[in-house]
């Protein structure tokens, strides 16, 4: 059972707490903008960096094996 004491601590407790409660829904149903989140990036095409890195390993391929029949 709840004596007197404890429920004026209590409405004290919440007299405290409503108005701080109060501004944050305020400001979640006020400003959703500021919450929400950006939109993704757009699909960056991986086809260029793939193929200059396939060309490149495939000169650096080139250039050892040449140089490894120059040497033999």
């Amino acid at each position: 059972m709840v004596t007197i004491k404890k429920y004026k601590e209590m409405k004290k407790i919440l007299n405290k707490s409503i108005p701080t409660l109060i501004t944050f829904a305020l400001i979640f149903v006020c400003c959703p903008q500021l919450f929400a989140a950006p939109p993704p990036p757009p699909g960056v095409p991986i086809d260029a960096g793939i193929s200059v890195l396939i060309v490149a390993a495939v000169g650096y391929g080139a250039t050892k094996m040449s140089k490894n029949k120059n040497e033999i």
